[in-house]
């Protein structure tokens, strides 16, 4: 029986690589109707055992919040096979470990991110919502 191999995934580190607010005049704000909030992914391998995963949100300044949010965070995660293994047809996958575990480890950090910001910027706050993955 050939088994596929079991990886360990692990954040190693975790990067503010932008946080913004800016206070925009009333000639650039959106209506609450057409204000799409940003979202950033992306993922990229640095070496054999590591990668980087950048997440990030961007909200329009609208009638309601007149301030523009920007929270970009970048993750670097390990990953851990057997001395002597490859991380080829490891499991969980890595390209599905980089959409669904790295992002759902990420959230929370992009949360509290936003939230603080939001705070600094003299806002309501921004709370995203907690996130269940079944």
């Amino acid at each position: 029986m050939n088994e596929r191999l079991r990886a360990a995934y692990a954040l190693e580190r975790m990067s503010a690589v932008e946080q913004m607010y800016i206070r925009q005049a009333p000639s650039e704000w959106m209506s609450e109707e057409e204000a799409e909030i940003g979202v950033v992914w992306n993922w990229d391998v640095t070496d054999e055992r590591s990668f980087e995963v950048l997440m990030g949100l961007d909200f329009p300044a609208t009638e309601g919040q007149p301030v523009r949010l920007r929270a970009v965070l970048v993750g670097t995660f390990s990953v851990e096979v057997e001395e002597g293994e490859s991380t080829e047809g490891v499991t969980p996958p890595f390209a599905d470990f980089c959409r669904f575990g790295a992002t759902a480890i990420m959230f929370p950090f992009l949360r509290e991110l936003l939230y603080n910001l939001s705070g600094k910027a003299g806002v309501k706050p921004v709370l995203l919502p907690v996130t269940k993955r079944n």
